[in-house]
């Protein structure tokens, strides 16, 4: 009787051990990271997943806001054409494709200016409460001088202004050589501060070089 008595107890002290092994193993395999070794990916469901990495879906146009602006302030008594992009508070998006600035006369028609309307291509990720800005010049204008329609679109969102133009400076700073005579003939539409005319503010990256 002892006997047994003596076996069931080292059958109970083995069965206890092994199911502290048992438990010991299955705490490391939870406790250990996964994934070691693969593409590092971070989702905030922006996007969809393309081999290993987040991709940004395209910025709505209900979550931007464009604004153009126009006014003195450049040297040679030209006009200074700001535009701000801005990002409200969503999920991160890519802002891609043409915006357009143009200087429009009162049918609608572009003014007989270099370079107007302007077109350059964006191409942004934008964060939560991010903006992209752009820093423009008109120059040289002789033409008329009322009030003319300033226009700014990009990625379905569109501003305008009413501005006044530069007064006559055919030798201004961005002045282009003349080309015919007419009424606008020296006068220039273009980036300023180049190649940093065209910036993000506020967490936006540049993407595509």
């Amino acid at each position: 009787m002892r006997s047994m008595r003596l076996d069931l107890g080292r059958t109970v002290i083995w069965g206890a051990a092994i199911l502290i092994a048992l438990s010991a193993v299955g705490c490391d395999e939870e406790s250990a990271p996964r994934g070691r070794g693969g593409p590092s990916v971070v989702e905030d469901g922006s996007g969809s997943r393309t081999n290993g990495q987040v991709s940004l879906a395209p910025c709505k146009p209900s979550h931007l806001q464009i604004t153009v602006v126009g006014g003195a302030g450049i040297s040679g008594g030209g006009v200074f054409i700001g535009v701000h992009i801005e990002h409200g508070r969503y999920r991160a998006c890519l802002l891609r494709g043409p915006m357009t600035v143009a200087l429009l006369d009162p049918s609608g028609k572009p003014l007989p200016i270099r370079g107007n309307p302007l077109r350059r291509t964006v191409a942004f990720r934008m964060s939560r409460r991010s903006s992209v800005s752009a820093d423009m010049g008109w120059v040289g204008w002789c033409g008329t001088q009322e009030r003319v329609e300033l226009t700014a679109a990009v990625a379905g969102v569109r501003d305008r202004a009413m501005i006044r133009p530069p007064p006559c400076d055919p030798e201004g700073e961005l002045g282009a050589p003349p080309d015919g005579g007419n009424e606008g003939s020296r006068s220039t539409l273009g980036p300023l501060r180049q190649p940093r005319w065209l910036y993000g503010v506020g967490g936006a990256a540049q993407i595509g070089g």
